[in-house]
């Protein structure tokens, strides 16, 4: 082998020149992170206007304006349990300036609907945590019982005699009824609503014993004494209902889920980019006025790392698909 005396100049031009192109290359990256937002940001809810993810997403875009002084739009795309919403923003740029503000359906649906066109851990940028909601086991107040244990052994006293109501097949008030049917060994029958109000007007007429339904909804009528409030999910209390314990003080586990609301970008967004938005969020998250406007919505204020939130996400994705496999949960 011949040494050539060029070579190790050549070997440096080469060196050099990766390095000018890497930084050429970083240069409009980091100036694009340091210049967001410069225009109009765009928040995508995959539900109708009015509901609850739209009146979150509306009061976060009104901070988001405020804080960046650049215009913030909500657009609604429902439809497919939040799938055509979801799509689109998976179609999108990874810039920052398109985001999707949804629910902990999300996770659910790819479940639930035949061919989804998303997943949701491959194909979004977790954001931030917005927060989280609480559901609950209420009865009429006519039913004989006052806690969880007495419903138990009520409902163990008349096997396949009490109903339970949802509000809607393959929904989270469908799922905790099936784990409560197969941890607490009873055999309530699932009458699925199309939504809370309905399930909630035949629980106040004795159409149904029971119903798991959102705290939030069913607040006004535990406090008029209607409806009686036995339990609520999650891993804490609701500050809507704190007098009522959570299933695991009650002594029913596996009811430790949450629904959530959280902010996602396209998969790709820049660390940067995601880091930036994720403060902001954090921010305004700690704002009273804006915690109070949230509870006032059925919604307890989240805050956390987009990396938490991340695993968050990929956690309840693999969950759901494996309660709905083991109690056969379908939409209808």
């Amino acid at each position: 082998m011949r040494w050539n005396p060029l070579g190790g100049i050549r070997r440096v031009w080469l060196t050099a020149g990766i390095c000018a192109a890497a930084i050429c290359c970083a240069a409009p990256v980091a100036a694009q992170d340091a210049a967001y937002p410069s225009k109009t940001i765009r928040i995508v809810v995959p539900y109708l206007a009015g509901g609850s993810p739209d009146s979150v997403a509306r009061l976060l875009g009104e901070r988001l304006s405020k804080a960046w002084g650049q215009p913030v739009i909500i657009d609604n795309k429902p439809g497919a349990a939040g799938s055509i919403g979801a799509q689109a923003v998976t179609q999108s740029a990874a810039d920052g300036y398109t985001l999707l503000l949804t629910a902990s359906g999300l996770v659910q649906a790819p479940h639930l609907v035949a061919n989804a066109p998303y997943d949701p851990v491959r194909d979004f940028t977790p954001t931030a945590h917005v927060g989280g909601t609480h559901l609950g086991l209420f009865i009429n107040a006519k039913t004989p019982v006052a806690t969880v244990q007495e419903f138990v052994a009520y409902a163990k006293a008349n096997p396949r005699k009490l109903n339970y109501a949802s509000y809607g097949a393959g929904s989270l008030s469908h799922m905790f009824g099936e784990i409560f049917n197969d941890v607490a060994g009873v055999d309530l029958t699932h009458v699925p609503y199309k939504g809370d109000s309905p399930a909630m007007v035949d629980l106040l007429e004795s159409r149904v014993e029971a119903a798991f339904l959102s705290v939030f909804f069913v607040r006004q009528h535990v406090e008029s004494g209607r409806i009686r409030a036995l339990a609520v999910t999650g891993a804490s209390r609701s500050p809507l209902l704190p007098q009522i314990p959570t299933f695991e003080e009650a002594g029913v586990q596996g009811m430790q889920a949450q629904g959530w609301f959280g902010l996602l970008a396209p998969a790709g967004l820049q660390p940067a980019l995601q880091q930036k938005i994720a403060a902001e969020v954090t921010n305004i998250l700690r704002q009273e006025d804006v915690r109070s406007r949230l509870l006032s919505m059925g919604v307890v204020a989240g805050g956390s790392t987009p990396e938490a939130f991340a695993e968050m996400v990929k956690h309840d994705f693999e969950m759901y698909g494996s309660i709905f496999r083991k109690y056969s949960i379908r939409t209808q």
